[in-house]
């Protein structure tokens, strides 16, 4: 199923994948993500919600909405339909025609977050990335990366040179998050990126650490058609 959710989407020229496609490649490699539906109406909202059970988070979904929290475009905490109801009549108000689309989605509580993904730098090719996650990312900048593919002693490495991963460990009392199972996720987005070589960016953030397991809250991931190879540089005779 994975090839087939990367070859459709090149096959419209590329770009980011739906949150269906990145769900089914998620699952596709045994990366642990909260289950969403995505819904076009209220009451479709009110429905999924009772499905998957409260509390649940609903998000707007959109062709130019690339990062949710930056447009207002998530509501959390919601315990009820009538609250449902109210999230999706304000994010259709404040978000208009930007908004194709509703997910909803059970809300996981707890645990650490933290960012995991990959990108493509043109020289050295696909890097996998490990760091603090959460809406502060970029302002902490608390990552590290490797060259894929990934070994335990890379992922080993990562872990170390990341000053959150202490959350991890029991910070002040708190428990242990479940890094054995972060470790094992990490090697399986190297595992997608060796076998869909054509992802040139993927964001797992939040991933939230759990006392057991771990969970991908929200995703986004780019495909490309494959780079032509770099001319050798090699002096010919």
């Amino acid at each position: 199923r994975a090839r087939e959710v990367i070859d459709a989407a090149l096959a419209r020229g590329g770009g980011w994948l739906d949150p269906r496609e990145t769900a089914t490649l998620l699952e596709a490699f045994g990366i642990p993500a909260a289950p969403i539906r995505l819904v076009r109406r209220e009451e479709e909202a009110v429905e999924a919600a009772r499905e998957i059970g409260y509390p649940v988070a609903l998000k707007a979904v959109g062709p130019s909405i690339v990062h949710k929290t930056e447009v207002g475009g998530v509501k959390l905490d919601l315990e009820d339909a009538a609250a449902v109801r109210e999230a999706f009549r304000e994010l259709v108000k404040r978000l208009g025609p930007a908004m194709s689309e509703a997910l909803i989605q059970t809300q996981v509580p707890g645990g650490v977050e933290v960012i995991v993904g990959a990108t493509f730098d043109p020289t050295f090719g696909p890097l996998v990335l490990y760091g603090s996650g959460g809406t502060l990312v970029e302002l902490v900048s608390d990552v590290s990366f490797r060259l894929h593919p990934l070994t335990d002693t890379d992922v080993a490495a990562m872990l170390a040179e990341v000053r959150g991963t202490a959350r991890l460990r029991g910070w002040r009392g708190a428990p242990p998050a479940d890094e054995a199972a972060l470790r094992q996720s990490i090697l399986r987005v190297s595992a997608l990126l060796a076998s869909c070589p054509e992802v040139r960016e993927m964001d797992l953030n939040p991933v939230k650490v759990l006392e057991k397991g771990v969970s991908v809250v929200d995703a986004r991931i780019r495909v490309d058609r494959r780079p032509t190879a770099a001319p050798s540089r090699r002096i010919a005779y």
